[in-house]
């Protein structure tokens, strides 16, 4: 969705939106209906919206709007002519968002800044991020089709397993491969070479980020058990800046809940997303995962790209990024500092 708003000014900021969310994996495990938007009391505060996509991305983008809106309702013009797009893509590597870049370059003409939606932390401090980490998202798939043997044009029943392989198991083996016993290094010769070092600067920046944190109460905000880490400075490093090779899904045969069913299926799939860093390529890297497959012997491994978006690196020294620190200032909300060099503290976004 592409929409510009001249008033007639003399700078020009591009708004970017996203109207995709996450899909609702675990219904169960919603406090409120994810479809309802129900306002309700959430401790500690006093009223909240809970539902699906409340807070990444149709809460804050509303907040955008009404703030346009009322700029316009009191003051008549708002102080820059915006641009706004919004995409339905994110969740797939915004692929139709570059595409409608490249095709349609005379709509991205003169404009000054970017901007996305905001946030603030249940603290109520803002925050501060403009560049992003580098992000390409693939799939692994073992057929008995590919490796030729095991069930090859669907599943069959489980109970032949004892004269037949499974292509789920190898699948199973073809990932332990991949990284250590925990998960949490990567064994794929020259997968993470290029990755540039923190700065001084960016390390102080970590520094007096970790020193407000507690543990405990950012793994229960998180909903996680424990971080890798104890240490808050390397908790806070890892969070922020980094590398990894995630499994995000994986799936096959008897995907239905409680019931038996023994099925030997023909075919596994799993989804991985890599985060990674200056001076790094996404797309070289898939290539090393290539390359440690056919050299493991699990050349009949499908590998499919499903997208990469590049890093980016940023400055805070702008017009844009001083006046939003202007506004915190100006609404007494906290924030962290900003290096003032070029840096990429930032998760990935579009």
């Amino acid at each position: 969705v592409y929409a510009k708003c001249d008033e007639g000014a003399e700078k020009t900021v591009l708004i970017y939106w996203m109207y995709d969310t996450m899909p609702v994996t675990q219904p169960d495990a919603w406090v409120s209906p994810p479809f309802e938007a129900r306002i309700t009391e959430f401790a500690p505060f006093k009223k909240v919206i809970i539902g699906r996509g409340a807070t990444n991305s149709k809460g804050p983008q509303m907040v955008q709007w009404n703030a346009f809106m009322s700029i316009r309702e009191i003051v008549g013009t708002l102080p820059v002519n915006l641009v706004f797009v919004a995409e339905g893509d994110e969740e797939r590597m915004s692929i139709g968002l570059r595409q409608f870049v490249r095709d349609n370059p005379d709509l991205f003409e003169g404009i000054d800044a970017m901007y996305r939606f905001g946030r603030q932390g249940r603290s109520g401090a803002g925050g501060i991020s403009g560049a992003s980490e580098g992000c390409v998202y693939i799939e692994l798939t073992t057929s008995g089709e590919k490796w030729g043997r095991g069930p090859v044009a669907s599943n069959i029943h489980g109970g032949r397993k004892r004269a037949v392989d499974s292509p789920a198991w190898r699948h199973m083996m073809m990932l332990s491969t991949l990284v250590t016993d925990n998960g949490n290094s990567v064994l794929v010769p020259g997968w993470g070479d290029g990755e540039a070092e923190l700065t001084d600067a960016e390390l102080a920046q970590l520094e007096r980020s970790a020193a407000g944190v507690n543990m405990e109460i950012a793994a229960e905000n998180l909903g996680v058990a424990r971080f890798i880490s104890d240490d808050p400075l390397e908790y806070v490093r890892m969070a922020r800046y980094g590398l990894s090779f995630n499994l995000d899904g994986i799936w096959g045969g008897n995907m239905y809940p409680a019931g038996a069913g023994a099925i030997l299926p023909n075919k596994i799939t799993s989804k991985h997303n890599f985060r990674y860093l200056p001076d790094m390529d996404g797309l070289e890297m898939v290539k090393r995962v290539r390359e440690h497959l056919d050299a493991e012997g699990y050349e009949d491994v499908e590998l499919t790209i499903i997208g990469d978006v590049p890093w980016s690196k940023m400055h805070y020294d702008t017009d844009v990024a001083r006046a939003l620190m202007t506004t915190y200032d100006i609404f007494g909300i906290h924030y962290g500092e900003p290096p003032q060099e070029n840096t990429i503290l930032g998760p990935y976004w579009p």
